[in-house]
């Protein structure tokens, strides 16, 4: 299936082993080949800062590195999809705030991610696997349908309302709704 549009992916974060932005690096190659009209923007520094300098050079036109922010709910709001990977990151401030925005997020599952998708099963959260193959292969079969999720998401934020209210409202959600968990149980 081929994207109907220019399709933009974020990923925020430290760059480091931990978040996952060498295989999103590594797979990048074959996303770019089979979705030409897909750019990845990476906001954020840390150890792996020249590991992710190097492909620029080599996609110029499909790679944009910003470096750290200040600003992250600019590039929330500029981007379609949030690329979440952490083998075991809890209270992510970039989840709520991507949402806020309207953003659909491929996150990895972590304990956070199921409890948010196991109180409202509708958020546009995909989980994607940690391998770079397996990642790649569940793209190939789901981003279109991703990319729909993601523009009709946004237009609706657009028309109801102001992204910054929605993005503090989300965030009153989304601390209410961890609080109420302990590990996977609820609070009595």
């Amino acid at each position: 299936m081929e994207l109907k549009n220019n399709l933009s992916l974020l990923f925020l974060g430290r760059l480091s082993e931990e978040k996952g932005i060498k295989e999103l690096l590594t797979i990048f190659p074959q996303i770019i080949k089979k979705y030409p009209k897909i750019k990845l923007v990476i906001v954020g520094d840390g150890p792996l800062k020249n590991f992710v300098l190097k492909f620029l050079d080599y996609y110029p036109n499909k790679l944009i590195y910003v470096g750290k922010t200040n600003t992250p709910e600019v590039f929330y709001n500029a981007c379609d999809i949030l690329f979440f990977y952490s083998k075991f990151e809890e209270r992510s401030r970039v989840i709520p705030e991507a949402l806020g925005c309207g953003m659909t997020i491929l996150a990895t599952p972590t304990r956070e991610i199921f409890k948010l998708k196991n109180l409202n099963p509708t958020l546009p959260i995909f989980l994607i696997p940690k391998s770079s193959k397996k990642i790649f292969n569940f793209l190939v079969k789901n981003l279109a349908l991703i990319e729909n999720s993601s523009k009709i998401r946004k237009q609706r934020i657009i028309e109801q309302q102001d992204a910054s209210y929605t993005i503090s409202e989300i965030f009153k959600i989304y601390e209410n709704t961890l609080n109420i968990y302990d590990m996977g149980n609820i609070k009595k």
